[in-house]
């Protein structure tokens, strides 16, 4: 992980708030009860401020005006994170927000990675006949493309869908970042002793840009540093 300051050649990480194809992840900083908000940008003053649309809860901005907020998005090959504060936010025209410029980026590179075996907690929630069952277990092997799920029994048979929910550490000075891909089941491997887990292996469905880049950086992460 890199720190640099939030002006000069590393304003290439922000240029994203240029575009409104891009989205973001807002956070509320020491609030771990707070639900996270993916947002698209408005736009930049460079070196100002940064704009996103406001969520909105009930018809009423669910940030408010002072809030501290840790803010991520993925640049070309890696994630950047930073924190800012809500200078303002208005509803008109549109809900949006108004982000002091960062002093600080924090930018984790991601590398292309294959399967790597760990043993980490984890829930899938297996869609059935319209209802979600989380179910508790491990991911014991993972990769942009799929992971290998443990549990006592999730119930399901091949073909079934649900979502994998992920708590992954990028870098320990940083937050942990949620991960929900969508999977498809496409083994069931019975255990090897009686009473023993069985072992599901996911394929992921058209995960999104945040959380298969956000996996490519864990596992980047657990290979070692990058080279220079």
């Amino acid at each position: 992980m890199r720190r640099l300051p939030a002006k000069g050649k590393a304003l290439r990480y922000l240029a994203g708030f240029h575009s409104r194809l891009t989205r973001v992840v807002l956070k509320a900083v020491n609030q771990p009860g707070r639900p996270e908000f993916r947002v698209p940008v408005v736009g930049a003053l460079d070196g100002h401020s940064l704009l996103t649309q406001c969520p909105v809860r009930d018809g009423v901005p669910a940030i408010k005006c002072g809030e501290v907020l840790e803010v991520r998005l993925f640049a070309v090959r890696d994630l950047v994170i930073f924190q800012t504060e809500v200078l303002a936010h208005s509803t008109y025209p549109a809900p949006y927000l108004h982000l002091g410029w960062p002093i600080e980026l924090c930018v984790v590179h991601v590398r292309s990675s294959a399967r790597t075996v760990l043993d980490k907690p984890a829930t899938f929630g297996l869609h059935i006949d319209g209802q979600v069952l989380p179910v508790t277990g491990s991911v014991v092997d993972l990769s942009v493309s799929g992971a290998a799920f443990v549990c006592d029994s999730l119930g399901a048979i091949l073909g079934d869908k649900g979502e994998l929910v992920l708590v992954l550490e990028i870098d320990p000075r940083l937050p942990p970042v949620y991960v929900h891909p969508r999977c498809v089941v496409r083994s069931v491997r019975e255990p090897l002793n009686p009473g023993g887990c069985l072992q599901y292996g996911l394929e992921f469905i058209d995960p999104s840009l945040h959380d298969a880049l956000a996996i490519r950086a864990f596992l980047g992460a657990l290979q070692g540093p990058a080279p220079s």
